[in-house]
């Protein structure tokens, strides 16, 4: 009877072990997943060239991440103003309107248009598509 119980231990102790190793390649292959958290709904303080500076909000996570001003959606653009966007096959475009200067205008996207958004993005990144992170810089 003494081998059996030994026998049954070490058994165990190896069905745990393998548990443990399933466990571990489990967590590295979906680490991303375990870890995507989303962005954090915080005021910011945004500048724009000429002085003004107005309070905008970061939204998403890791893979999908916006920022607006007063429920519309804002992007930088390349002279460096904040401006609100328009969606243009299913992409965020800056329009003419610059955040914290002029009223937006009727067409501009909202938060609610971010399912459209989203959508087109997935398709051409893949699964990612930072919007604040690349005009931040």
């Amino acid at each position: 009877m003494k081998i059996l119980v030994r026998t049954n231990k070490k058994f165990f102790k190896q069905i745990k072990f393998f548990y443990f190793l399933i466990f571990l390649v489990l967590l590295i292959l979906f680490q991303s997943i375990i870890f995507a958290l989303p962005a954090p709904r915080i005021p910011i303080i945004l500048k724009q060239p000429n002085g003004i500076e107005f309070k905008a909000m970061r939204g998403g996570d890791e893979w999908f991440n916006w920022i607006s001003h007063e429920n519309y959606l804002i992007i930088k653009g390349n002279d460096g103003y904040w401006y609100y966007s328009n969606i243009e096959r299913g992409i965020l475009v800056p329009n003419q309107a610059r955040v914290g200067i002029e009223l937006p205008p009727f067409r501009s996207a909202s938060i609610n248009d971010l399912r459209k958004v989203k959508k087109s993005y997935e398709r051409l990144f893949k699964g990612g598509c930072p919007l604040y992170e690349e005009r931040m810089k």
